[in-house]
C-alpha cells in the first residue's frame, strides 16, 4: 500500500477561517513546494473547508493537508532535510493550532478506482474502544466497504479510498514534535454519483447485516459521531512536477459528511511558485 501523510488542521483562535486558508494557500503552500526536492515530496494537497451544513460532536477542521513522500527522492543531506523540516514547522506555528491538529502516516488502500471528479466525500473515522485498530481495519475493509460498493444505486461509489491508521501512528516523530492529539482510526475518500434509490430500500434488501444497516456498530464511539468532519470542502491538489519551482494545482469543490453529502461545481487553477 502507498503511504499518505494526513494532517487535519485547526486554525489559531485569532484567525478567521478565511484568513487561515488565505495564508495556508498563498504563503505556506509555496513554502512546502520550495522544499519538495529536499524532503522528497511528490504530491501535496490542501483540502479547504468552505461551508458547514451539519453540526457534529467533533468540531469541524478548517482543512486537511495531505502529502505523499518518496524517500528515494529525499536529499541525502541530513542537515538540509532537518533545516527544511524545521522551517515548515516554524511556519505552521504561525497559523495552525498544532495541539488540536492530529497528524499521521496512513496506509492508502484504493478499493475502487474510477474518475476522481465532481463530489468528493471525506470522513474521519473512530472505532469503538472495545475493538482494536486491527479489528476495526479488518471489518471496514472486508465487510463494510464491500457492502457499500455493492449498492451503487444508493451510495454511488465511483472512486473509493480507505486510509488506514497504523497502530504506532501516535508515536511517530511528526506527531511527537507537534504535540499532536491522537490520530483518527481512518479516513475515507469517496467520489460519488447521484443515488437512484433510497437507503431505506437497501435496508430491507437480502444480505444487509441487521442492526448495521448503514454503519457497523463497532465503529461508533460513545458521545462521538461516526465521522468527525464537515461539509463542503474545496480541494487543492498540488501535484509537484519535476520542476522544483512550479506547482500544478487544481481547486474543486468537495464535501465531507457525518450522514449526508452535497454537490458543488469544480474549478481549475494553476499557480507558479518562485
Amino acid at each position: 500500500m502507498a503511504k499518505r501523510i494526513v494532517f487535519p488542521l485547526r486554525r489559531l483562535p485569532h484567525l478567521t477561517r478565511e484568513e487561515f486558508q488565505t495564508y495556508w494557500f498563498d504563503s505556506h503552500g509555496p513554502l512546502v513546494a520550495s522544499f519538495a526536492d529536499t524532503l522528497g515530496i511528490v504530491r501535496y494537497q490542501q483540502v479547504h473547508t468552505r461551508e458547514e451544513t451539519r453540526a457534529t460532536a467533533v468540531p469541524c477542521f478548517d482543512g486537511i493537508a495531505e502529502l505523499r513522500i518518496d524517500p528515494a527522492r529525499r536529499s541525502p543531506d541530513r542537515e538540509a532535510v532537518a533545516a527544511a523540516s524545521n522551517a515548515l514547522l516554524e511556519d505552521e506555528r504561525t497559523f495552525i493550532d498544532l495541539e488540536s491538529s492530529p497528524i499521521w502516516v496512513a496506509d492508502e488502500d484504493v478499493r475502487l478506482e474510477g474518475p476522481p471528479t465532481g463530489l468528493r466525500m471525506t470522513a474521519m473515522l473512530r472505532r469503538n474502544p472495545n475493538v482494536t485498530r486491527e479489528e476495526f481495519k479488518h471489518h471496514w475493509r472486508e465487510v463494510h466497504g464491500p457492502w457499500a460498493m455493492r449498492h451503487p444505486e444508493v451510495f454511488g461509489f465511483r472512486h473509493y479510498v480507505q486510509l488506514h491508521t497504523p497502530a504506532d501512528a501516535d508515536d511517530r516523530p511528526l506527531a511527537r514534535e507537534r504535540n499532536a492529539p491522537p490520530a483518527f482510526d481512518g479516513m475515507s475518500e469517496i467520489y460519488r454519483d447521484p443515488p437512484t434509490a433510497s437507503a431505506e430500500a437497501v435496508a430491507v434488501a437480502p444480505g444487509v447485516p441487521r442492526g448495521r444497516t448503514e454503519v457497523p456498530r463497532h465503529r461508533r464511539q460513545p458521545g462521538l459521531p461516526l465521522r468527525g468532519a464537515c461539509h463542503h470542502w474545496r480541494r487543492l491538489i498540488a501535484a509537484l512536477t519535476t520542476q522544483p519551482r512550479r506547482v500544478q494545482a487544481r481547486i474543486s469543490s468537495m464535501s465531507s459528511t457525518s450522514a449526508r453529502s452535497s454537490m458543488a461545481a469544480n474549478t481549475r487553477r494553476t499557480i507558479s511558485v518562485t
